[in-house]
């Protein structure tokens, strides 16, 4: 079952109609499909020589050119006697054999290195081979796509994508995988055999986000509760160990990622990187872990509005890392062995109820492109932003907006409320009078010179009560962050 990644398939559609060799550098992490969609993709193509080779964790140089040259013989059907000991000796086996396949006219040889960071182990010279490799034969071919793959980012971004040695500049494509949306997931989990309303769909995500992986441990014939208490709350669950798994094969065991996505998630409106450095107790600059985990989809940064870059605030984003640190961190053995109904407990609480408003609220974040395309202004350059006032005066309040969206050539700015709750959502005379109070505050400060529109996205639908017109100027719900 394959599903979704029409971007990504359409860039390798176009790599492989091209009159030339392409080197293309596929990241994303853990368990995300980057595998699947490069098989995919050769056996949609009907590719005549596809070689696929994966590196093994933790294993010796002489072991992985074992395992090569057996794949290099069973993809090309020859026998080779002679013991390889380098690299360099296994891309010169690799050029003679590509010499004699014999192409159709416009087909193209793909040779697809998966995991490549545990195949360049230290002293291995994998990665100067294979550059070398590319830039004396397969450059000088017209039919080859080199794709390298590796799940850990630190690897790719800071060895691959932006290396300063042989391979600089070298790369023709890079492709980052994300998770799915929520339209993708809603698909897969169709296919599978669920018959999910919107809703629920949305709840699966606040869980697992769009890791497909993650999506494809779910078993149709038990419900959505059951399901999280097998995967996450019961030893042996898929996901129990997974939050920590997860960073140690993307950056490594040194990195500070997992202890900025730890402090991330303990403030839904996130810390900038002041404030990390702060928690973290250390001087040291985290900009490149921040930058990592938001090029691998874990982390978005947004600009206070008004300020300085210096004002960016990090936010964790991705649903799962959320959800681990709330619910399943700390969980004691016990509970893991004997309590079968230990998450039908836990989500019947107001601490759930709580959480799942804020998971809400992110995953409108994550979706601000559908929210611009209801509001119509798909065409429209615009920036996401956060706000925030804090007075001196202590008897004067202080406000913040979690998601504004600024028209870039324009005046004009939409506020962003988002509210999950099984009902209608209804307003409230005191939360207008509170978003009133906002926007009073917001217009003090920027010398009223916004035009603002309220917008609501809610799970159910909004109450039009005299409330509802004094604040809002347009609502939505869940169903547009499906299309």
């Amino acid at each position: 079952m394959f599903i979704g990644r029409e971007k990504e398939l359409a860039t390798l559609n176009e790599i492989y109609q091209r009159e030339n060799s392409s080197y293309i550098a596929i990241y994303g992490r853990r368990r995300i499909g980057k595998t699947e969609m490069v098989r995919h993709f050769a056996k949609e193509k009907k590719v005549k020589l596809f070689l696929e080779f994966t590196g093994e964790y933790n294993s010796s140089t002489p072991y992985q050119l074992a395992n090569f040259i057996n794949r290099l013989e069973r993809s090309l059907s020859f026998s080779y006697v002679k013991k390889i000991g380098s690299w360099n000796q296994a891309f010169n086996l690799l050029e003679s054999k590509l010499d004699e396949v014999v192409l159709e006219d416009r087909e193209k040889i793909i040779l697809f290195f998966d995991e490549m960071p545990w195949l360049d182990s230290d002293n291995s010279n994998f990665f100067s081979s294979m550059s070398y490799f590319w830039n004396t034969y397969c450059e000088k071919r017209d039919d080859i796509m080199l794709i390298v793959c590796g799940s850990s980012a630190s690897y790719m971004i800071n060895r691959v994508v932006n290396n300063q040695g042989p391979n600089h500049n070298r790369l023709t494509d890079i492709i980052p995988l994300f998770p799915f949306d929520l339209k993708e997931t809603k698909e897969m989990l169709h296919k599978m055999g669920f018959r999910l309303s919107d809703m629920a769909v949305v709840e699966t995500y606040m869980t697992f986000g769009g890791v497909a992986k993650y999506l494809s441990y779910l078993n149709p014939q038990l419900t959505l509760k059951q399901n999280i208490q097998k995967l996450c709350f019961e030893y042996g669950g898929m996901l129990v160990d997974e939050y920590e798994n997860l960073f140690i094969s993307l950056f490594g065991l040194n990195g500070h990622h997992q202890r900025i996505v730890d402090i991330l998630a303990s403030k839904w409106s996130g810390f900038t990187q002041s404030e990390i450095m702060k928690r973290l107790k250390t001087t040291s600059s985290m900009k490149k872990p921040l930058e990592e985990l938001v090029v691998s989809g874990f982390v978005s940064k947004e600009y206070k509005f008004g300020q300085k870059s210096r004002d960016i605030v990090y936010r964790l984003q991705d649903p799962f890392s959320y959800f681990h640190n709330k619910w399943i961190k700390g969980v004691n053995s016990n509970i893991l062995l004997h309590n079968n109904n230990y998450w039908q407990e836990m989500s019947s609480t107001a601490s759930y109820n709580s959480w799942r408003g804020f998971a809400f609220e992110n995953i409108c974040h994550i979706h601000i492109k559908n929210i611009k395309k209801a509001l119509g202004i798909s065409g429209i350059l615009t920036q996401s932003n956060y706000w925030s006032f804090k007075s001196d005066n202590k008897s004067k309040k202080g406000a913040q907006i979690d998601l504004l969206i600024k028209h870039i050539k324009s005046n004009d700015i939409e506020i962003i409320e988002c509210k999950y709750y099984r009902g209608e959502f209804t307003i409230s005379k005191k939360y207008r009078d509170e978003i009133i109070d906002k926007i009073n505050t917001f217009n003090e400060q920027t010398n009223h010179k916004y035009n603002l529109r309220v917008i609501f996205i809610t799970s159910n639908g909004i109450k039009r009560n005299a409330h509802y017109y004094d604040i809002c100027q347009n609502d939505f719900t869940v169903e547009i962050l499906f299309e």
